[in-house]
């Protein structure tokens, strides 16, 4: 990702402020890595200050993944914001009850 995207020891990943379709695939990389290991996951969104479709759907589908596997994975994404813009104008609110948190 633009900037550095932190991978924490304790299953955090803090994303840097840019998060688009170039950044994409190492976001998905990791996601997976992360889910790979079996252990609680935390997606920490606050820094975001640029996204785009290509990290809701990162985002939903490792949700999706966490909750099929008996995962845990907690999005944080602040009520206000890019990210929570982006969610709001594509209509996929329902799917993301963590906004806020």
């Amino acid at each position: 990702m633009t900037g550095a995207m932190d991978q924490s020891q304790d299953g955090i990943i803090r994303l840097p402020p840019m998060a688009t379709i170039r950044e994409a695939a190492q976001l998905r990389d990791t996601l997976l890595d992360l889910l790979g290991q079996g252990v609680p996951a935390v997606v920490d969104c606050s820094a975001v200050e640029q996204a785009d479709l290509s990290l809701v759907q990162l985002l939903t589908a490792a949700r999706r993944m966490a909750e099929r596997d008996g995962l845990e994975l907690r999005l944080v994404i602040p009520s206000s914001g890019a990210l929570a813009n982006l969610i709001r104008h594509s209509g996929l609110e329902h799917d993301f009850d963590q906004i806020g948190g």
